[in-house]
């Protein structure tokens, strides 16, 4: 009996439904497998759960009767992937869930040799068949890779047009010199947020207190508690301005300056200087106010007695595998005696640092978290000498390198800056954080009409000690109701993203007709409408209202709504809640340079960014994304209609942080049931974005990485690469595109370098079209 007949025999036979996607257009040159019936290069397939066509071209899963717990579907055998190649696997699936709210799934994945999970693409439930497409490269010493496929759950559900092949399955096109202009028509030119007015305090009198008047001097140490008498005695008597005079305060108590419920309102800090030493709560609360304006007012922490963050050198390591303990010794090299010598230290991040360009984010760097949250436990410390310290990992650490210099932080989240909620038409102007625990800036609630003018996080001058800004973001959105306006800041040396512009979403599952239990993400209140989408964002045409909410107490969370819910098309819903809308955003002439994180991420619509410079942001400088997970969080209801326009992007993603296998300079795309994942959509959840008139320089991976979008244009771009790596990516200064439609590239000029090996496009043609390459040349410098 041939061994075809024996797998038919094995499995039962089943007849597979027609899959109405196209099919993958695939290179039969480059074919490895195709379907199922070289069972020579198969193993691990559970029989009791999986079974084939008679054709061998197709498989059955069905895990209803079991327990649940992972499964293999079916895998390579070792030894069939050859070292250091690329390959693309394809396939169509179905899946259909016993129960949605448990979320089974299959996953497609790629091991090494030593199990070692190499890429993932998660398969959730599909009501449409759906298309998987997934490169990888093999390790270059790693003959015995693997490509299995598991399944999560109890669901049943099929597979088809199974292949690997050879290659990463793009197609390249270049810029060429002496390149014709493109003069066609670009249809719909996105044009940005349009203009709107912040209003100034309009006071109907004249009145000044003058805080010195309620003991504030430099000596007292509550300076919080202090200022709040002043403004209390501002709301008691109609006062139109605050002055206080300048001078640095103290705040060293757990008390916050509370400016709550003023119109039509002035805080003049005439230059004042609020030091913080304190473990709770943020400097300054600013809540429901309206037409009002602080100004000349500066905030810093005591770096004296509590340094927020300090360089170190790895002097040694030493891992006991017998107690599965790494000891991890460390220098403070800009102190013989650290100020927090003795004591036991909270460590809660280490991040790669660049010596010479003092700043996190470097070639090949790796960081260690340790713990962001206020209440993560930290590891124990040993001090070794005023200024060495021995960190104690429970753990066998890996990443650490001996002799490598990191920035070492006290602390990440918690606290914070300035707080600003549900505020209309308020002015923040001429501030500098100098440092702060947390978060510099955060919006929150249902604030709108808003501008930081000359606001600037960023150190001291001539102050080398002072490594870090805040601890966290610049300044975070959580939700708002948006027109904002940005001009002439500064953000630097801060732990996070310099500016994350979102709106809280979530992620639920039907599981009555009019009830929702969530996931993950925010729980939208009662008499809120809420939209909801398909899993992969495409409308679902629904939008009800809260009417009641439950938690359990296993801690469940439901929520019903007005009106009977259709039935999803893959997992679940994503959920925006439209009350809130942070889109309508300027962010003009400011300065975005030496940070952890990115520059900018960009979750909402309507926005205008020109003028701006971008040096050395450690993982890129602009993202474009919403996304949803299971268990964590769920950000953005989309993006679109910006415009990002003369503007300067140097050295940006120095450290090589790469998302779907890519590294990229700007990435526009969204992370699908986990974060970050190489699952994109097709429905184009980022769409109508320009670049226009910009000048890219050391872009070390892609330029841009383009996917789940519509109609994006790079357009009279200039691209210069003048700085080697240690490891120079083939794709450097190009850009990938997949999951897109009408994507327009044209009359862009790379000014020719040896470093830049493809200038150009790389295009997954499986699932992107539309695509306008034109006019892109190349010139000498």
């Amino acid at each position: 009996m041939n061994s075809n007949k024996k797998l038919i025999l094995a499995f039962s036979v089943f007849a597979l439904a027609s899959l109405s996607l196209p099919a993958a257009k695939l290179d039969e040159s480059k074919l490895l497998l195709k379907d199922f019936d070289k069972l020579e290069n198969f193993s691990g397939t559970n029989l009791e759960t999986t079974s084939a066509s008679e054709d061998l071209k197709s498989l059955s899963v069905d895990s209803t009767k079991t327990d649940g717990k992972p499964f293999v579907i079916i895998g390579t055998k070792a030894g069939l992937l050859k070292p250091g190649s690329d390959y693309t696997v394809r396939l169509k699936y179905k899946l259909s869930p016993s129960d949605f709210a448990k979320l089974p799934h299959m996953k497609l994945r790629v091991f090494s040799g030593t199990n070692q999970l190499l890429r993932e693409y998660h398969m959730g439930a599909s009501k449409p068949s759906s298309f998987v497409k997934l490169a990888f490269k093999t390790d270059e010493d790693d003959p015995n890779a693997t490509v299995r496929i598991e399944g999560f759950g109890q669901f049943s559900g099929s597979i088809s047009s199974f292949s690997i092949e050879n290659g990463d399955g793009e197609k390249y096109y270049p810029a060429v010199a002496g390149a014709k202009p493109y003069e066609g028509d670009l249809g719909k030119l996105p044009t940005g947020s349009e203009d709107f007015e912040i209003q100034l305090p309009k006071p109907e009198k004249e009145l000044v207190i003058n805080a010195a008047d309620f003991g504030l001097t430099e000596d007292a140490t509550n300076a919080a508690t202090i200022v709040n008498k002043a403004l209390a005695k501002c709301k008691e008597v109609g006062a139109s301005k605050l002055i206080i005079p300048k001078g640095k305060y103290k705040i060293f108590e757990n008390a916050h300056i509370s400016v709550s419920g003023f119109k039509d309102f002035t805080i003049d800090g005439q230059d004042s200087v609020f030091i913080a030493r304190k473990n709770q709560t943020c400097n300054m609360h600013v809540e429901n106010c309206e037409r009002v304006k602080i100004c000349n007012l500066h905030m810093d922490y005591d770096w004296d007695t509590e340094p927020l963050a300090a360089i170190v050198q790895i002097t040694n390591i030493n891992i006991d595998k017998g107690s599965n303990k790494t000891d991890i010794d460390v220098k403070f090299l800009d102190y013989d005696k650290y100020p927090m010598h003795g004591q036991n230290v909270r460590v809660a991040n280490m991040e790669n640092y660049d010596i010479s360009a003092k700043a996190v984010g470097q070639e090949g760097g790796r960081s260690m978290g340790f713990g962001f949250s206020p209440d993560a436990k930290s590891p124990d410390v040993e001090w070794l000498s005023p200024n060495e310290m021995r960190i104690k990992c429970n753990w066998i650490n890996t990443v650490a390198q001996k002799g490598a210099y990191y920035r070492l932080q006290h602390y990440y989240y918690g606290m914070g800056g300035v707080q600003t909620v549900s505020n209309k038409h308020l002015t923040l102007e001429n501030m500098n954080i100098y440092s702060c625990k947390g978060h510099g800036l955060l919006v929150s609630g249902s604030q709108e009409y808003f501008q930081f003018i000359n606001v600037k996080i960023a150190p001291p001058e001539n102050s080398p000690k002072r490594v870090i800004t805040c601890t966290a973001d610049h300044l975070h959105f959580s939700r708002s109701k948006g027109h904002f306006k940005m001009i002439g800041c500064e953000f630097a040396y801060g732990s996070d993203d310099c500016i994350n512009i979102h709106d809280l979403s979530a992620f639920g599952v039907k599981v009555d007709e009019n009830v929702i239990e969530l996931k993950a993400g925010s729980m939208p209140e009662v008499g809120d409408v809420v939209e909801l989408r398909h899993g992969d964002y495409s409308p679902a045409k629904f939008k009800s209202e809260v009417v009641s909410i439950t938690v359990t107490p296993d801690k469940k969370r439901y929520f019903y709504l007005k009106d009977k819910i259709p039935n999803p098309r893959f997992d679940g819903f994503v959920i925006f809640n439209r009350v809130y809308d942070s889109s309508h955003v300027i962010i003009r002439d400011c300065y975005f340079h030496s940070n952890r994180a990115r520059g900018l991420l960009i979750l909402a619509s309507d926005i205008t960014i020109e003028n701006c410079k971008f040096v050395h942001n450690q993982m890129g400088a602009l993202k474009f994304e919403s996304g949803y997970t299971f268990n964590l969080w769920s950000e953005g209801f989309g993006v679109n209609n910006v415009l990002v326009k003369n503007c300067t992007f140097d050295t940006v993603n120095p450290q090589g942080v790469a998302y779907q296998g890519k590294v990229r300079d700007v990435f526009f795309g969204v992370y699908m049931r986990r974060d970050p994942s190489f699952e994109q959509t097709k429905y184009p959840v980022i769409r109508n974005v320009m670049f226009e008139n910009n000048k890219f320089k050391n872009s070390f991976g892609t330029i841009a990485l383009i996917s789940s979008s519509d109609n994006i244009i790079f357009k009279n771009n200039t691209f210069e690469n003048t700085t080697p790596r240690k490891k120079e990516l083939p794709y450097r200064g190009a850009f990938y595109i997949n999951h897109s439609t009408n994507t327009k590239i044209v009359n862009n000029t790379y000014i020719k370098s040896d470093l830049v090996k493809y200038p150009g496009i790389f295009v997954d043609e499986d699932t992107s079209k539309g695509i306008i390459f034109e006019g892109n040349t190349i010139v000498e410098k």
